[in-house]
């Protein structure tokens, strides 16, 4: 087939249903310019659930599906997105199928195993990048754990890999299906299938290196902790944090529930409300990046550790004057039981070489973005 390489995302359903709900996030994955391929294997019970011959049958049947999307669309980059037995059937096909590579890989309602070596396949690009959507009032995991060999509790539980690559997200009202709703499709997964993952995390785990060596050329802040978060224009008004979009240099700097759901507003950018920096108007302004050196005399209700913060916005490359379509914050924080006001003073030198760094990723990151 000739003509533009066209992203191609495959849905998968579960067990005991035909996958109403592929039929309703298809229309939006055509929206974004991807191309929908629906797999439905049909009405599958639970006593054909619980037979190893009919689960390898589909097996089986997954990879012909598979193999007959790389032939149709050849050189397309190729997503899935699997609920319930799905998730099951697709780990099995990653894990046998060593000639098969994907981009994208979002799990719902997993019956996985929660020890699959995911860091296995993401270290080798076989995946590129895997979000696991978990609902803590999921029963079906714990009960496929118990009656199916290789089943586990990864869709309440989580998996066990850290990488950098593997986005994990637990909803803790959320039973089985309960994903399955707009707001899931539109401002959750949707974005995990538009921006290419990988090479956003890849770019900001980048910038954080360079702040992190950087920094340690200040013996005031050379003992700091950097972390490093996107967001995305979720309105005229409002940005939200890109799901999974965030790093940090250390485990101790990982962001709160709060955080990684927060939503920054004209108001509280521009300093009516103190909960970030005011360096955030960036988001909000043509002007390329805004920085600064927090003391004692700028306080943020947001984090008491924070003591520098530098942003640039992400804007369209054919608009560069239209409203930006996203923003890179980097933020420093203390590592220790250090005076805050010296540490500030300490890391204030750096701080424009820190906005350099972060501009320059933006650039980057901001061609990865499809122009509409």
């Amino acid at each position: 087939m000739g003509g533009t390489i066209r992203h191609v995302v495959v849905t998968l359903h579960g067990i005991r249903t035909r996958g109403e709900w592929q039929k309703r996030i298809a229309p939006l994955i055509a929206q974004h310019g991807m191309i929908p391929v629906l797999l439905d294997y049909g009405y599958f019970n639970i006593f054909q659930f619980i037979n190893p011959y009919s689960r390898d049958k589909l097996v089986k049947w997954l990879r012909d599906e598979v193999a007959a999307v790389r032939r149709d669309y050849p050189g397309s980059p190729v997503s899935l997105v699997a609920h319930s037995l799905g998730t099951f059937l697709v780990a099995r096909l990653i894990e046998e199928e060593t000639a098969f590579s994907f981009d994208t890989v979002l799990f719902s309602g997993s019956i996985v195993n929660t020890d699959y070596d995911w860091s296995k396949y993401l270290d080798s690009y076989r995946v590129k990048y895997v979000a696991n959507y978990m609902a803590k009032k999921d029963i079906w995991p714990a009960l496929a754990s118990y009656i199916v060999k290789g089943a586990g509790r990864a869709g309440v539980d989580g998996f066990e890999s850290t990488h950098v690559s593997l986005f994990q997200h637990l909803h803790s009202k959320y039973g089985h299906s309960d994903y399955f709703n707009p707001h899931t499709f539109k401002e959750l997964w949707l974005p995990k299938l538009v921006i290419p993952q990988r090479q956003v995390i890849e770019t900001l785990s980048g910038l954080l290196v360079q702040a992190k060596t950087l920094l340690k050329t200040s013996p005031e802040s050379g003992d700091c902790h950097v972390r490093v978060r996107m967001f995305y224009n979720a309105g005229d008004t409002t940005f939200r944090q890109f799901p999974g979009m965030h790093a940090a240099t250390s485990k101790e700097v990982r962001y709160s529930e709060e955080e990684l759901d927060y939503a920054l507003t004209r108001e509280s950018a521009l300093g009516a409300v103190a909960t970030c920096p005011p360096t955030f108007q960036a988001a909000f302004t043509t002007t390329p990046t805004e920085w600064s050196a927090l003391d004692e005399s700028q306080p943020t209700n947001g984090r008491g550790d924070l003591i520098a913060a530098v942003s640039a916005r992400l804007f369209s490359i054919s608009q560069p004057d239209a409203p930006a379509i996203g923003m890179v914050a980097l933020e420093v924080l203390e590592a220790g039981d250090h005076n805050h006001a010296k540490q500030a003073v300490g890391a204030k030198p750096l701080v424009p070489k820190l906005s350099e760094y972060v501009v320059t990723a933006c650039v980057g990151i901001q061609a990865l973005f499809p122009e509409n």
